[in-house]
């Protein structure tokens, strides 16, 4: 089990005794800069890579993951934003697109999505585009069932709105759809 402890700007990792239902430090934690304030982390669908959202310093970190020892080793941190990041942004939600080539972050304070490739020999990251996520505090999205489009849930405007993904260049394009709704902050497909 990997916790993202903002806190302690660390990532710490904890094996799993299912037998008797414990938990036991396997490390005493991946560090990351001082004041990054990890927020989530996301793991590639095949590669052992995974990312951090950094919410207190903007930013976004790479990593190797070798499971068996439940440690990181850091490839990388980057802007959060490809276009320069606006005072005031906190990164929330990261995810890997199904094809496991393009990573996408939403930006709060800055409204937009960010997006990135994803070197395959590497998991460093290349800064692709950004888009306005079409509303305010872009807190939670999740790609639909099919990896082609992309949802974005707008706290503080009381709506989801919804992305083309490209699978050929990563980059989303706005379509007219959106619902309304108080305060989303989730967006899950069962």
């Amino acid at each position: 089990m990997l916790v993202v402890d903002l806190g302690t700007d660390s990532v710490l990792a904890y094996r799993l005794d299912a037998t008797n239902g414990k938990l036991t430090v396997v490390t005493p934690g991946t560090a990351l800069a001082p004041g990054a304030g990890p927020r989530h982390l996301v793991f590639h669908p095949a590669l052992p890579f995974a990312y951090v959202a950094n919410e207190l310093d903007s930013t976004v970190t790479a990593f190797r993951y070798d499971g068996e020892r439940g440690a990181f080793d850091e490839l990388q941190t980057t802007p959060a934003s490809p276009g320069g990041t606006v005072p005031n942004n906190f990164p929330a939600d990261i995810h890997v697109a199904p094809s496991g080539r393009f990573l996408y972050l939403s930006n709060r304070g800055e409204n937009s999505i960010a997006a990135f490739a994803i070197d395959t020999a590497t998991g460093q990251l290349a800064p692709i585009h950004q888009i306005a996520c079409g509303g305010n505090w872009p807190r939670n999205f999740s790609f639909d069932p099919t990896g082609r489009f992309l949802l974005v849930a707008n706290q503080r405007s009381d709506s989801i709105v919804v992305f083309r993904a490209d699978a050929d260049t990563g980059r989303l394009t706005a379509t007219d759809h959106r619902a309304e709704l108080p305060v989303p902050v989730c967006i899950r497909f069962v």
